[in-house]
């Protein structure tokens, strides 16, 4: 009885041990995971972006990335990570690392999202995808060229706000050869583009309704706000609220860019 006692104390010790190994390399990857996203918002004369991404977990698959291309160029994107915990924060770090090396290209949006998507699926053995908008900007004139990959539809917000009408692509990861269709709009000064995951709008409460995109494009609506910070802000505490005591099952990402025009 002793020796069975003092075994399983040793058994639990080990077990513990292991556990907290775990949660500390764990704990260590998420901090690797969000040192890779841009902290330092601009906030300029001609463009301000702001964004927020809460894991579920200690490391996710939800990625967002926005940098300059030249002084009047700016690339910003949002992705989704079929999946969760490991696998999906590791494909969500190959994604972010093949956008940003494969914008400097100085190619079309649609032939940078078509070498991602081979580069990806050439390197997925776990079958992974990812959904993606990917966006470039000319900040002389609001003009916004842009490749939605199975992500889901950017709200517009002006005056009254709507969701932007994309052409269907699929998910990044799936099949090289899938020829991927960019489109364009324009933002005029003053309007915003609000990116999101599904964590957005998917948000379940205690009785299992989904925040939903109508729930998503009325907040919006109401947002007194007008700079890209507080509107998210506002957002992602709509969603908290809605959620209450709820846990949070997939990530949540949200990013906002407000164009105020080209000042010379």
């Amino acid at each position: 009885m002793r020796d069975s006692l003092k075994q399983h104390i040793a058994e639990l010790k080990e077990t513990t041990a292991a556990k907290e190994r775990i949660e500390s390399e764990l704990n260590i990857a998420h901090d690797i995971q969000m040192s890779m996203l841009p902290i330092n918002f601009p906030n300029l004369s001609r463009f301000e972006v702001n964004a927020i991404l809460k894991p579920a977990k200690e490391v996710g698959g939800d990625l967002y990335d926005f940098f300059f291309l030249n002084d009047d160029t700016f690339c910003f994107t949002i992705g989704d990570v079929s999946g969760k915990g490991v696998p999906a924060a590791l494909f969500m770090a190959l994604t972010k690392t093949l956008i940003k090396s494969s914008s400097h290209l100085n190619i079309s949006p649609e032939d940078i999202i078509k070498k991602v998507n081979k580069e990806l699926v050439f390197q997925n053995s776990k079958m992974l995808f990812v959904t993606l908008f990917f966006a470039i900007i000319d900040l002389k004139t609001g003009k916004v060229q842009f490749v939605n990959a199975g992500h889901n539809p950017p709200v517009i917000k002006s005056k009254n706000c709507q969701y932007l009408d994309i052409k269907p692509n699929i998910p990044l990861g799936i099949d090289d050869s899938f020829s991927f269709e960019g489109d364009e709009f324009n933002l005029s000064p003053g309007e915003e583009i609000l990116l999101y995951t599904d964590g957005v709008t998917e948000a379940q409460n205690e009785n299992q309704e989904l925040y939903s995109e109508e729930k998503l494009l009325i907040e919006c609506s109401q947002c007194c706000h007008d700079d890209a910070s507080s509107i998210l802000n506002d957002i992602f505490d709509s969603v908290v609220r809605f959620t209450n005591t709820a846990p949070q099952f997939d990530d949540i990402t949200l990013l906002a860019l407000k164009y105020k025009g080209n000042v010379n």
